[in-house]
């Protein structure tokens, strides 16, 4: 898969239905646990606010965050068909 193929899928999955975001949620926290390794990726429901983390998904090394994000996904409605 190139990154560009990826893009259009994850664009198109995301898109399709995007569950109120739980769909870009779950894009990410599947891109960071293929970059960081199994494990050590966090994520919690969506908007749910966090005591423990600063973001809506977040890669912990040990005890420490070592990256957050919070996770926004914007709609389009240029860009929806109908």
């Amino acid at each position: 898969m190139t990154p560009a193929s990826l893009a259009t899928a994850i664009q198109n999955f995301v898109g399709e239905n995007s569950e109120g975001g739980k769909r870009a949620q779950a894009v990410v926290a599947g891109l960071f646990d293929a970059a960081f390794g199994e494990g050590s990726v966090e994520s919690a429901r969506i908007n749910d606010p966090s005591c423990s983390h600063p973001g809506d998904v977040c890669v912990v090394i040990g005890e420490a965050t070592v990256k957050a994000v919070e996770v926004m996904q914007r709609i389009d409605l240029n860009c929806v068909a109908g």
